[in-house]
């Protein structure tokens, strides 16, 4: 992870939700009432569905989807949302 991140670590507040079979559905960062860090989002199987980096509430850099079997399908690459 680079400084920014390992800085604003400290500040970071994560939102958790659930699937209804108990399973994570997503883990999301938040700075200032903004997304902030790294998302990830999950499917009801518990594999993970994507990554996505956020940086104050806009996505930055490349965002990896997953099938759910967790192979990766697809990389989109942002640049300031």
């Amino acid at each position: 992870m680079n400084d920014l991140f390992d800085f604003y670590e400290l500040f970071v507040i994560y939102e958790f939700t659930y699937h209804c079979n108990g399973q994570l559905c997503s883990k999301t960062p938040y700075l200032n009432s903004q997304i902030h860090g790294i998302r990830e989002l999950y499917y009801n199987n518990g594999i993970l569905l994507s990554i996505t980096t956020f940086i104050i509430g806009k996505t930055h850099g490349t965002e990896y989807i997953y099938n759910k079997n967790g192979m990766k399908m697809m990389e989109i690459q942002t640049i300031n949302g």
